[in-house]
């Protein structure tokens, strides 16, 4: 028993260094200085890229949002990724009248992961001196780009990722207070900044368009899932600044990504996080259950046992959890939802299974993004043999 007291000691401490790190890590990604307001002619040009597979509904509300926008240098250009149906493309035709440019995609290489290489049609197509890359289920207010390029210009970044605001409806949306939050806890609850391994999100990202091209474009990340992660990466260790924001009144950008939608890019993304490695699959396994299963399993003990000690230290342990995960869910949705704060139990059991379930896909099956298989071979084999009079050189 006293070998367990000390096991929830050090969880304790654990938990309590993660609530320290997140909570700082949220604070610091809220911009708190006023950026300065440009007049229009010292604004920058912007290239708004959304590449878009069988979208309707999203698409179109996403598009509707963009044309509200007050910023006066800005492009919109929308690229029909092979669509199965020609509703995309119709879609994104019919607000040709305000500006959208449309972009026909082609058929990918073998070598080229489908988004990304959408993601290189539409950098070569740009115009804009900033090119910011989002998917169709972002919505933006009509303020959104001036007071991101405003705080772009401000700070000289030469790179951001915005964490937009999710949407939460209703009880219908449950699953979102589950995969949402703990795919943010991977960018926010370790040091990232200091091991130049910064946070970074898909949702919405910045990057001059000189950087982007200094680093290779998308050529350089063919078959990379994040290649934001790369480009954020190389944009600190050549020196120059880069910084995961966090959407609020100010910049105003919301996500509306349904909760299948969620498990979907966890499910896509949470492998090649941990670079595809088994083992540091078992690490994150062993952790997520030791800091935020244990604690329950040695609760139970404690009160089998009756043993003060360990009921008490299990608590602690618990509650926190409970404030850990009401952080995530804050931040995520900028709002306390009390009665799901005390499901962190279940929410660390459905993390642990998507790691795996991510893993197992990625090893022994397929993972579909948009209809295809994003799966690359790890390994390419050539099966040739050497002709017998072939000289051999030693």
């Amino acid at each position: 028993m006293k070998s367990l007291f000390i096991y929830n000691l050090a969880i304790v401490l654990i938990l309590l260094a993660i609530n320290i790190i997140s909570h700082f890590n949220i604070l610091s990604s809220k911009h708190i200085h006023k950026p300065i307001h440009y007049y229009d002619r010292d604004l920058p040009t912007v290239s708004v890229l959304i590449p878009a597979r069988n979208e309707t509904d999203d698409l179109e509300s996403c598009l509707s949002s963009l044309i509200k926008s007050d910023y006066p240098k800005l492009e919109v250009i929308v690229l029909d990724d092979c669509s199965l149906s020609k509703k995309t493309s119709q879609i994104i035709k019919n607000y040709a009248h305000n500006g959208v440019r449309f972009l026909q995609g082609q058929i990918p290489d073998d070598d080229w992961l489908p988004k990304n290489y959408a993601y290189e049609q539409l950098a070569d197509q740009a115009n804009g001196d900033i090119l910011l890359f989002c998917g169709v289920d972002v919505r933006f207010e009509s303020h959104t780009i001036r007071s991101m390029i405003d705080i772009f210009k401000t700070e000289s970044y030469s790179m951001i990722s915005v964490m937009p605001k999710n949407t939460y409806k209703n009880k219908a949306d449950g699953g979102s207070l589950f995969y949402q939050p703990l795919r943010y806890a991977f960018e926010v609850s370790f040091p990232r900044y200091y091991i130049v391994r910064p946070p970074v999100l898909s949702t919405c990202w910045l990057i001059e368009k000189n950087v982007l091209q200094k680093y290779g474009s998308f050529k350089s990340v063919k078959h990379k899932v994040s290649p934001e992660s790369f480009f954020s990466r190389q944009v600190l260790l050549s020196k120059k600044k880069y910084k995961l924001l966090r959407s609020d009144e100010t910049i105003g950008l919301q996500s509306n990504k349904s909760p299948i939608e969620q498990k979907q890019t966890a499910i896509r993304t949470y492998y090649p996080k941990l670079h595809r490695r088994l083992d540091l699959v078992s690490i994150v396994t062993l952790a997520e259950f030791m800091l935020f299963i244990f604690p329950t399993i040695s609760l139970i003990i404690g009160i089998i046992k009756l043993n003060n000690p360990i009921l008490i230290s299990s608590l602690v342990a618990i509650i926190l959890e409970v404030i850990y995960y009401d952080q995530l869910i804050n931040l995520t949705f900028d709002k306390r939802i009390i009665r799901y704060r005390f499901l962190v139990l279940l929410a660390f059991l459905l993390d642990i299974y998507l790691y795996n379930l991510s893993m197992y896909l990625y090893e022994f099956r397929k993972v579909y993004w948009k209809e295809r298989n994003i799966c690359l071979p790890v390994l390419n084999y050539d099966f040739k043999l050497p002709s017998l009079n072939q000289e051999q050189k030693y």
